[in-house]
């Protein structure tokens, strides 16, 4: 996560350090995109925490769902540590960083997230979410990049 954190935040430098007239426009598209890169972290966060509250506590699984939430948590909080510091403002320790900034955008995700899990009666999406929310683990770039040309769009 270390590494997403100082990617993130270089990537976020080198555009807002760049040609000016260029980095008024690109910088603001590449933030969106991190910020977009956020939400699918929260996303996944929500479908984690999900999933840990109806898993039996003698699931296997349950130590595999709870590492995973909390990675895409702390990927959610280092984007937001990185933009904080990209503007200047206040650094939050992680427990102010989390109630104000983090959680009140979990809300949201969370109804959704359980309107998508009660209205897919098979879990169908279980396993497709798991897969998304691995990619993003391993290799948030990409979902930048993504992020970026959609943005564009």
């Amino acid at each position: 996560m270390k590494k997403l954190s100082l990617y993130i935040f270089l990537v976020l430098m080198f555009y807002s350090l760049g040609n000016i007239s260029k980095a008024e426009t690109y910088d603001e598209l590449e933030i969106r995109a991190v910020k977009k890169l956020q939400n699918e972290y929260l996303s996944c966060y929500a479908f984690y925490s999900i999933s840990e509250g109806i898993l039996d506590p003698k699931d296997e699984s349950l130590k595999y769902i709870i590492e995973q939430k909390d990675s895409v948590l702390q990927g959610a909080m280092d984007i937001e540590f990185s933009l904080l510091a990209l503007a200047g403002e206040e650094l939050l320790d992680d427990e102010r960083l989390f109630k104000d900034k983090i959680e009140p955008k979990l809300e949201e995700v969370f109804k959704e997230i359980m309107e998508q899990w009660e209205n897919d009666p098979e879990k169908s999406l279980v396993s497709e979410r798991n897969k998304f929310c691995q990619e993003i683990l391993n290799s948030p770039r990409p979902r930048i990049e993504y992020w970026i040309k959609k943005l564009q769009e």
